[in-house]
């Protein structure tokens, strides 16, 4: 027999609600945070430029609003605020935007 919302299973393990109730409603945010895709970005000869990055991975749409991002320092690069539009990145720098990461590989 399933267990009702709200109500344990035969383990002792609460369902779903109940489990959000106990920590307050925090599980859905940590769980958002926790579980974000990271894109995998490939880059041609080992080496790709910031700018093309941002459109390559979708964060953007043109290289005028990937300038416009970089100027508001929203970019990291390996955890550190980026504003060159030029920037050479390698194998194994992450960059994130908001919520959105790509890692180069």
């Amino acid at each position: 027999m399933r267990a009702q919302l709200g109500q344990t299973r035969c383990g002792g393990a609460p369902t779903e609600p109940s489990i959000r109730h106990s920590l307050g409603g925090r599980r859905a945010r940590w769980s958002d945070a926790y579980h974000r895709r990271i894109r995998e970005i490939r880059a041609r000869d080992g080496v790709i430029r910031l700018g093309q990055l941002l459109k390559l991975a979708g964060f953007v749409d043109s290289g005028g609003e990937a300038k416009a991002l970089l100027e508001t320092g929203a970019v990291l690069v390996n955890g550190e605020p980026e504003t060159r539009r030029g920037r050479q990145l390698h194998p194994g720098d992450t960059v994130a935007a908001g919520d959105e990461i790509a890692r180069i590989v």
